[in-house]
């Protein structure tokens, strides 16, 4: 008799277990969609900023290297315009980038299969 009223037992407890495991599983995935997706955004930041810093080392060059005053103004709204167009583009990637995630992430929680993003490579590569 005692028997049968522990297998009754681990029967009634089996489908709480296989839904802890299921949860924790789940948690663990969102982690680490949320761990690599951090890591996109810092990755696409590093190379924005390089690139930057690289543009502003052929500023000083320029600059440097002007010899009239009209030439200086030159340098320096050129330079203006094209940093304003590349941090503006530079925050339409990173909102894609988002946006991405954001799909990823309920494609994820719906069970559908690993989403790593679509269009995140392709956007960060652009």
């Amino acid at each position: 008799m005692r028997e049968t009223s522990l297998k009754q037992n681990v029967d009634q407890i089996s489908p709480l277990l296989a839904g802890s495991q299921k949860m924790a599983l789940a948690t663990l995935r969102l982690q680490a969609q949320a761990y690599r997706s951090g890591i996109q955004f810092q990755m696409e930041m590093l190379d924005f900023l390089r690139h930057r810093l690289e543009r502003d080392v052929q500023f000083v060059d320029d600059l440097s290297r002007s010899e009239e005053f009209d030439d200086a103004v030159d340098v320096m709204s050129t330079f203006v315009q094209e940093s304003a167009t590349e941090y503006s583009a530079e925050a339409s990637r990173l909102s894609a980038i988002g946006s991405d995630i954001v799909s990823d992430t309920v494609d994820n929680g719906r069970g559908k299969p690993d989403g790593r993003s679509r269009n995140t490579a392709a956007r960060s590569a652009g």
